[in-house]
């Protein structure tokens, strides 16, 4: 067997050890060997797995940023969830769900309004802009699979998790605010 590649990836389950020793390209099947390590239960098995990166993607996290206003922000965090939006009242143009973005904190006030919004004027962001939508990025991690991404479909890096996102079922938050001082990132406690 060919040695490929050797990495650690964050996974749903835990840190996954994953080598790659061979990689049949006609099916793209991958075979390899994973340790996965279940921190809360301590258990350290080791697995030989058949896996198919197109059809088990649920494995596999990627990080989202969910873009607010700060009084939302305490609301959201009081709560421990973020509230779905819902097509009725007009702000779900993918369907109704919590919407989320690839685009963190980096990223200009109103580079996140023109990504986030679909208005098409410059005030419309303006104001989006001025009325805090964009002052607080809370940023955590889902599983991929779990997530429809809408972002070739509106030309925009626009993703939907189709329920409200329970923040006690999310990996590492954090909560990044902009201020006066610039922005400051804190990750809250988890109840």
């Amino acid at each position: 067997m060919e040695f490929i590649l050797e990495q650690d990836i964050m996974t749903l389950y835990g840190k996954l050890h994953f080598v790659l020793f061979e990689v049949s390209w006609m099916n793209w099947i991958l075979n390899f060997e994973m340790n996965v390590y279940y921190i809360h239960f301590g258990k350290i098995p080791s697995l030989m797995k058949e896996f198919r990166l197109d059809k088990d993607p649920l494995i596999f996290l990627n990080t989202y940023y969910h873009h607010t206003d700060k009084a939302s922000a305490k609301q959201i965090l009081e709560s421990g969830k973020i509230l779905k939006s819902e097509e009725k009242y007009g702000d779900a143009v993918g369907g109704d769900g919590t919407y989320l973005t690839k685009l963190g904190p980096s990223h200009s006030k109103h580079t996140i309004a023109k990504n986030n919004y679909d208005g098409t004027t410059a005030r419309f962001y303006e104001d989006k802009v001025n009325s805090g939508k964009t002052d607080v990025a809370i940023e955590f991690k889902m599983a991929k699979g779990t997530v429809h991404d809408h972002s070739k479909d509106l030309k925009r890096d626009v993703h939907r998790y189709p329920d409200n996102v329970d923040l006690k079922k999310v990996t590492d938050l954090k909560f990044h605010v902009r201020g006066d001082k610039g922005l400051r990132t804190f990750e809250p406690q988890k109840k």
